[in-house]
């Protein structure tokens, strides 16, 4: 996963960009290019690996559009000038890499909004729906409309009164599916955590595990999860 997000994710740290306006002989200040690219990878990486939907960075995603868009601009501009018109295809190959990342987490995002589109809606608490930026909100409630409009003409309105509604989430018949926040996961800790109860282990009660920065453990996804929801803790 590494590799495949690296190979794709655009301008890194140790690469040196030109400055297209000043004739490609000026090196280009990136620094900031170069951080969102680094946490749109860590976002992309982790979105993968969770087995439920995390929060989105809308921020950080307008941002990396916006800084995109601007400098399309002057790639486009450059492609006129034959001095420039090589450095200018080196550019826009690293800007289509970040294109390319951006759509893939994006991709990736919808993917999962859509097969979890019931439960996030059917959380009381609004937690996972504040997880959404507003377009997947507004897609999620389409889906899940559209869902049991289809259903419902196809099969549900024969079922028993209790079966008929998607969205049911009694004890006795919850009709929302949830994520299996029990599968086994790679992490690394991208700080010192401490002590972290992972649950039952064989002889034992209780089992934990000294995550310090930089540690790679197996562990299930449950235990780990307000650590990767706060940052703390990366997937790989």
């Amino acid at each position: 996963m590494d590799d495949e997000i690296a190979s794709e994710a655009g301008p890194q740290d140790k690469d040196t960009l030109f400055d297209l306006e000043n004739g490609g002989t000026e090196p280009l200040d990136d620094s900031d290019l170069n951080e969102d690219v680094a946490k749109l990878r860590t976002l992309w990486r982790n979105e993968v690996c969770a087995p439920e939907l995390l929060k989105v960075d809308e921020h950080l995603v307008s941002d990396l559009i916006q800084q995109v868009e601007n400098q399309q601009e002057i790639v486009d501009d450059a492609r006129a000038s034959p001095e420039e018109a090589f450095s200018a295809s080196l550019y826009q190959m690293e800007l289509d890499r970040l294109r390319y990342s951006l759509s893939k987490y994006l991709r990736t995002r919808l993917r999962k909004v859509e097969r979890d589109a019931l439960h996030v809606l059917a959380t009381a608490d609004g937690e996972m729906q504040g997880r959404l930026s507003d377009r997947e909100r507004e897609h999620a409630k389409g889906y899940v409309d559209m869902l049991e409009d289809h259903f419902t003409r196809t099969c549900l309105s024969q079922m028993p009164s209790n079966f008929r509604s998607l969205t049911n989430t009694s004890q006795e018949e919850n009709m929302v599916q949830e994520p299996n926040l029990d599968t086994f996961v790679v992490c690394r800790a991208r700080d010192d955590v401490g002590l972290v109860q992972i649950g039952e282990a064989a002889g034992r009660e209780e089992s934990s595990m000294d995550l310090r920065q930089g540690d790679m453990f197996i562990v299930r996804y449950r235990p780990i999860r307000t650590l990767v929801l706060e940052g703390r803790v990366d997937l790989i």
